[in-house]
C-alpha cells in the first residue's frame, strides 16, 4: 500500500491537518504499486461505514426516546436517514421505548409532529400494550395512546 501521506493526503486533501503534520515529521509520500486497488478498496469502506452510521443513529433514536430527550430526537430527526418508525431487531421503534419509560413529552412529540404510527407492532405489542405492561394503569401516556386508538377506529 502507500504511505501514510500518500493515505492522508487522498482520503482528506493537501490542506488537513494531518498531511500538515506528516509534511512537519518529513514524511515521504509513496504510492502504492497499483493505487487503483487502494481507491476501490476506500469506495467499499465508505459504504460499509454509511451502513454502520445508519445503525449507529437508529441505536441513538431509541435510547434518546427512552430517555425523554426530545432535544437530541430533532437532532437526529435532521439526518436524512431519519424514520421516526425505525424497527430494531425485536420490532420496537422510539414510541414503544418512549411508552414503556412513560415519556409523556417523547410520546406526543412522536406521534403529533414526527406522525409516528401508534399502531405499529413490535414483537411485545403496540406502544399501548407496552405502555399497559410498564406504567400505572392510569398513566398520561396510557389515556393519551388509548384516545388515540379511540380516535384510529372513528377514523375508518
Amino acid at each position: 500500500g502507500g504511505s501514510a501521506l500518500w493515505i492522508a493526503r487522498r482520503t482528506h486533501g493537501s490542506t488537513h491537518p494531518v498531511v500538515t503534520f506528516l509534511e512537519e515529521l518529513g514524511a515521504r509520500e509513496v504510492m502504492p504499486s497499483n493505487p487503483s486497488l487502494y481507491i476501490e478498496e476506500r469506495r467499499k469502506k465508505v459504504g460499509r461505514k454509511e451502513e454502520d452510521r445508519y445503525a449507529r443513529l437508529s441505536k441513538h433514536t431509541h435510547h434518546a426516546a427512552a430517555m425523554g430527550d426530545t432535544r437530541m430526537i430533532k437532532v437526529l430527526e435532521e439526518n436524512p436517514n431519519f424514520d421516526v418508525d425505525k424497527q430494531d431487531s425485536n420490532g420496537w421503534a422510539m414510541l414503544h421505548e418512549a411508552a414503556r419509560e412513560g415519556q409523556e413529552e417523547t410520546v406526543a412529540l412522536l406521534v403529533q409532529e414526527m406522525h409516528a404510527d401508534p399502531d405499529l407492532r413490535s414483537n411485545s405489542g403496540t406502544a399501548l400494550s407496552i405502555a399497559k405492561q410498564y406504567q400505572p394503569r392510569n398513566h398520561t401516556v396510557i389515556t393519551y395512546l388509548m384516545e388515540l386508538q379511540k380516535e384510529n377506529k372513528h377514523a375508518y
